[in-house]
């Protein structure tokens, strides 16, 4: 049989099956529970099918999530309706963001990884992301996206380049995003910059700093040395460079954020040793011609 809703004044057949042994409204609370127990930060879809009573909760597997039981609700109160939790390496929603943040990923304008953005950077009125140098010696058209809970992309293109004394920076435009003044310290977790550190805050050797790259995520090390340079593949010399006992920097890291709380300390550079170098980003504006980090 089908039950009758009314709808602008006006009655119409719903589509419920009857016979089922369950109500619309039985399957959409036990829904709502089990998305209740998905964790900050993961995502995830709930899906409740009328026709079978089965509830499907997809999830991306993550450090938080690491098997399917954890996400498995407690049976539901009507033994008609039942749990189906799968766990998948990709995001299972995508939701259309307008925002582009720093620490987001920069891939090929194909799909194929590249590097991480940096932080924002701001000049006249206008916003756009940065990252390392190296990472934007082509000026062929890039793409930017959001980490997986925020989602949205879009495609930018270099506008500035620099590799040299002051540091490994590069600007790109915002493409169809408007850049915000936060920043991704870890995966989908964000929080504003509220200044670029100093040179005294910097030359702490033994101070803890925390870096995120697309490659490693969110590692932490000490400072070894400040001011430090080292020679690119192609003979130049990149100076204002902090070395890093620890915080071991991937392929992919580059450009990243290097932070702590909500001090903007640099970008990602390079790796030796294990260990990682970030170009400082109070230099930024001596490189990229008075751009330089957006704060709240």
């Amino acid at each position: 049989m089908a039950l009758a809703e009314r709808v602008n004044g006006m009655f119409s057949k719903a589509a419920i099956v009857g016979g089922r042994g369950y109500t619309r409204m039985e399957l959409q609370q036990e829904a709502d529970r089990a998305a209740s127990r998905i964790p900050a930060g993961v995502s995830a879809m709930v899906a409740p099918d009328v026709r079978t009573g089965e509830i499907l909760v997809r999830a991306q597997q993550s450090r938080s999530v690491k098997s399917s039981a954890e996400l498995r609700p407690e049976p539901a109160a009507n033994p008609r309706i039942k749990f189906r939790v799968e766990l998948v390496s990709d995001t299972p929603v995508r939701q259309v963001d307008g925002w582009l943040r720093g620490g987001g990923l920069l891939d090929l304008k194909d799909g194929g990884s590249l590097c991480t953005i940096g932080f924002n950077i701001h000049k006249d009125g206008m916003r756009s992301p940065s990252t390392a140098g190296h990472c934007a010696k082509s000026t062929e058209a890039r793409r930017y996206a959001n980490h997986s809970g925020d989602g949205g992309s879009t495609e930018i293109q270099r506008k500035l380049y620099y590799e040299g004394p002051e540091g490994d920076f590069a600007r790109y435009g915002p493409g169809t995003m408007t850049s915000t003044d936060t920043y991704y310290y870890d995966w989908n977790q964000k929080r504003y910059v509220d200044q670029v550190a100093t040179y005294a805050m910097t030359n702490e050797p033994g101070k803890t700093l925390c870096k995120f790259g697309r490659a490693s995520g969110a590692v932490c090390g000490t400072v070894n040395s400040v001011g430090v340079s080292y020679v690119n593949p192609g003979g130049v010399t990149v100076g204002r460079q902090v070395y890093m006992n620890g915080g071991a920097c991937i392929g992919g890291d580059s450009g990243g954020p290097f932070y702590w709380g909500g001090n903007a300390y640099g970008l990602t550079s390079a790796t030796s040793n294990g260990n990682c170098w970030f170009s400082q980003a109070r230099f930024i504006p001596n490189a990229l011609n008075g751009w330089q980090v957006v704060t709240r």
